[in-house]
């Protein structure tokens, strides 16, 4: 009879090191689908800038929000080798930077790029996909704004958003408009 045993190896450390190396391998694969979709906007068809400006709008990224800002307001260029740049200030004083990273380009003159354009179906496809990114933003008066704009704007798009949105809002005015903004977009979509 032993008195003493030896203790057992713990499983959980080999857990946290499959779970950090599957982090650590997903995080390089989540950068290039925000960068293929970002891609997408220089697409020619305006059906494949709004698929692209529907999955920016789901994808929850904090850069997106700068993005579909400068599509909608003119500001989003593309490169001759189909980088989609931001371009801030115009004239001689315009900075670029690349849409997907946020990192400064200086090796393209601004006057060189092409321009992405936008239509109307797209511009209401640039307000919902804005919309949605705010549903989830730590500014209070933007997440109610962002309620209130899909109590105006119903869709079953919107109220996906909704759902996923209300199960973390905290705050009881925002709940309740989210609630009623929710409602409506079922009765849209007919649920």
């Amino acid at each position: 009879m032993t008195l003493f045993k030896a203790p057992r190896p713990s499983r959980f450390p080999r857990l946290v090191w499959l779970a950090l190396i599957f982090f650590i391998a997903a995080a390089p694969a989540q950068a290039e689908d925000f960068a293929a979709i970002v891609a997408g906007l220089a697409g020619d068809s305006f059906a494949a800038k709004e698929k692209a400006v529907t999955a920016l709008g789901k994808s929850g990224e904090v850069r997106a929000v700068a993005i579909l800002q400068a599509l909608g307001s003119d500001r989003l260029r593309k490169t001759t080798d189909g980088r989609v740049v931001i371009v801030d200030d115009a004239g001689a004083s315009a900075t670029v930077s690349d849409a997907a990273t946020g990192q400064a380009v200086t090796d393209i003159a601004p006057d060189s790029l092409d321009r992405i354009i936008v239509n109307n179906r797209l511009r209401g496809a640039i307000e919902a996909a804005l919309g949605a990114l705010t549903l989830f933003s730590p500014d209070r008066g933007a997440r109610f704004a962002a309620a209130q704009d899909a109590l105006r704007h119903p869709s079953a798009q919107t109220a996906l958003l909704l759902e996923k949105a209300l199960t973390a809002e905290q705050d009881p005015e925002i709940r309740a408009t989210m609630q009623r903004s929710f409602a409506a977009s079922q009765l849209f979509a007919g649920s």
